[in-house]
């Protein structure tokens, strides 16, 4: 057996058991994540609690809601804020639940949207690409968790965690069927239950991390109204407004290096749209994407880090909530 064999075989190996090994991984959360979301709608509230949604991607996710709560929430106002923030969630994703989220009653949606919300993955400079002679197998490794995390709503930090995940599997072979929800370790708290908390999420990254970690951002952006994302987000829009919940859209942060990441095109596509929906609309929209390009609040090149008052997007963010709640 020659050497391009041999390699051969090991690839089709690996590619194989990447696939056995996503398929069951797949099959088993799945089902868990759903039932974790309607468990959440569906639990019974305190009578005179008026709740607060946040709801997006990650980006949101990173929103400390226990900071704003403690903050800027009167105790004796009876709100309560929820981040109901998922990992790599769309307005597509998130609109299967849009019944649910209704029917749970919320005074008030804040719903936080990115670049990336509006935007389908492509493969830029193909020209200049070269073509490897033999498949990679780290791409498909890639390509199988992103695909994971798309499917479930799950942040890639969590998958990097094996104290997470076996915490999780312990808490779902021993929970009781009929137990009041309780978010397990792996969706966070009570107030965060689908986006998972890791402690490096504290941390803040020097501009110079942020410049090495900085990459071409393989996006593009679509503001023409057949985007079924805009679609997405307009039909959730439109249900609340028919039952009477109040919603807010707000613009989540980026860091400097991933604006700068983006094409012309794409940024004025996303001005565009946010426009559209303060014209179509007439809610309250928030514009907080350019807000703070040299500040040093970053986790990552992407996402503020899970602070408190140092973080000046909570203490805004804080801010525009006791606005929303006096209008």
């Amino acid at each position: 057996m020659n050497a391009l064999q041999t390699i051969t075989i090991i690839t089709i190996t690996v590619l194989l058991l990447s696939f056995i090994i996503m398929t069951l991984f797949t099959n088993f959360f799945s089902n868990v994540v759903e039932t974790s979301q309607n468990e959440f709608y569906h639990q019974i509230f305190p009578k005179d609690e008026k709740k607060i949604y946040l709801i997006g991607s990650s980006h949101t996710g990173h929103l400390n809601e226990t900071y704003v709560q403690e903050t800027y929430i009167d105790p004796d106002s009876n709100y309560k804020i929820y981040n109901l923030a998922r990992g790599d969630d769309t307005p597509k994703i998130r609109l299967a639940y849009i019944d649910d989220i209704v029917q749970s009653k919320p005074q008030i949606v804040f719903y936080g949207v990115g670049y990336r919300d509006f935007s389908e993955e492509v493969s830029k400079n193909k020209i200049t690409e070269s073509v490897p002679v033999m498949p990679d197998p780290s791409y498909y490794f890639k390509e199988i968790i992103t695909t994971t995390n798309e499917l479930l709503g799950i942040e890639s930090d969590t998958l990097h965690s094996p104290q997470i995940i076996t915490r999780y599997f312990l808490h779902t072979l021993l929970q009781n069927e009929n137990e009041k929800f309780v978010s397990s370790e792996i969706f966070g708290t009570s107030t965060k239950p689908f986006y998972a908390y890791n402690k490096y999420q504290e941390l803040i990254k020097t501009d110079y991390a942020l410049k090495i970690e900085s990459e071409e951002n393989p996006f593009s952006l679509d503001s023409r109204h057949q985007n079924d994302q805009i679609m997405a987000l307009k039909q959730m829009l439109t249900k609340f407004k028919e039952n009477n919940i109040n919603v807010v859209v707000f613009t989540t942060p980026n860091t400097k290096y991933y604006i700068d990441s983006l094409d012309e095109s794409d940024k004025q596509n996303f001005d565009s749209i946010i426009q559209n929906i303060l014209d179509e609309f007439a809610i309250p929209v928030y514009i907080f994407n350019n807000k703070y390009l040299d500040e040093t609040i970053w986790y990552d090149f992407e996402h503020v880090a899970l602070g408190g008052e140092e973080i000046t997007f909570n203490q805004d963010f804080g801010k525009i909530i006791q606005l929303e709640i006096e209008r």
